[in-house]
């Protein structure tokens, strides 16, 4: 019997050696009153709110946090890989090794070629564009495919032109550049520039006289042409004069067109008339010229088979007399006229 008590007693001590000692001591009771701290220890917990749980997530749960931060990685990860997908489909953009000038002057008539050279990974295909301006808003010149284009130069122009070159792999998108813009100057001297002031290439000259009264109801016009190339802002306005002079010339009011017309007018002697023609630059300087001065005479006919009656108005609103009468058809004369009669006849 005592055997068997010490085996057990024996088995006792070797468990207890093995367990921790605090594992069997029991916590000590307060002795006295609880802090305000630990009464509020004490009471019921409540659920921590979001920003809380917050708070100890990032200071108490490295796990989650380095979990959550994989999960925003891998999800980025996810977004741009269609981005890298495109990329990957496209062609890569082809490399202009010669662009186009800025400025090509030719001779009327002579030769032209524009060129480029590129590079590519793929196909290059070209297309040619012509416009009126230094933009790229072009028109497609058809069969213009080529890595040249040679322009027309038949007359005097400013042109300009462009050329778009796309890249084509197999299997993927093509991508497209532009040249530059190249200005296309063809003059009559070569030098592809032409002068900011009018140049005049037809001229105003005299008019048939008009012979009273045939012919006088027919209208008379002066005109002239110029070189519009160079110019930005034209204005014209003409002139009138009782002698062939620029100088004492008197502006006709609203005559500020590139021709002027006279109408049919039973007034007589001769006038003068010329234009003066302006071109305004865009910083507003303005350049001018004159035209060549032109006549117009009305005349009297050499034999008077009957009476005009002749003044300031134009033919249509004056009026005829017959002749050997001093006046119109009741023979009242016209105020500011007089009658022209017959070779011979009677005053």
């Amino acid at each position: 019997m005592q055997k068997r008590i010490l085996a057990l007693l024996l088995a006792l001590v070797l468990v207890l050696g093995l367990l921790p000692l605090g594992a069997f001591a029991e916590e000590e009771a307060p002795t006295t009153e609880p802090t305000a701290a630990q009464t509020v220890a004490t009471e019921p917990e409540t659920e921590p709110t979001q920003t809380e749980s917050a708070e100890q997530g990032e200071t108490t749960s490295p796990t989650l946090v380095g979990s959550a931060m994989q999960q925003e990685q891998t999800a980025e990860l996810t977004e741009a890989a269609p981005a890298e997908d495109a990329d990957a489909a496209a062609s890569p953009e082809p490399v202009i090794v010669t662009d186009l000038p800025a400025f090509v002057p030719v001779k009327t008539g002579d030769p032209c070629t524009l060129t480029v050279t590129a590079e590519g990974t793929g196909t290059l295909t070209y297309q040619w564009y012509a416009c009126s301006d230094n933009v790229y808003k072009g028109n497609k010149i058809k069969n213009a495919t080529g890595a040249s284009y040679s322009p027309a130069t038949l007359k005097e122009e400013i042109a300009y032109y462009y050329v778009e070159i796309t890249n084509t792999e197999e299997g993927k998108t093509p991508t497209m550049v532009r040249s530059a813009i190249v200005k296309v100057g063809v003059s009559d001297d070569g030098t592809g520039t032409f002068s900011e002031t009018p140049v005049i290439t037809s001229d105003v000259h005299d008019l048939e006289d008009v012979v009273l009264p045939w012919n006088s109801l027919k209208g008379r016009e002066f005109n002239f042409s110029i070189k519009e190339l160079g110019m930005t802002s034209l204005s014209y306005q003409w002139y009138k004069n009782t002698e062939r002079s620029y100088e004492g010339a008197e502006a006709i009011p609203g005559a500020t067109k590139g021709y002027y017309h006279i109408r049919g007018t039973t007034v007589l002697g001769t006038n003068y008339y010329f234009c003066e023609i302006t071109n305004t630059l865009e910083d507003g300087i303005t350049r001018s010229t004159r035209t060549a001065i032109g006549s117009l005479t009305i005349k009297a006919p050499e034999k008077m088979e009957f009476g005009i009656v002749i003044g300031e108005e134009p033919v249509g609103a004056g009026r005829c007399a017959p002749a050997g009468r001093s006046g119109g058809r009741h023979g009242r004369s016209f105020p500011g006229s007089r009658t022209l009669r017959r070779s011979g006849g009677k005053s």
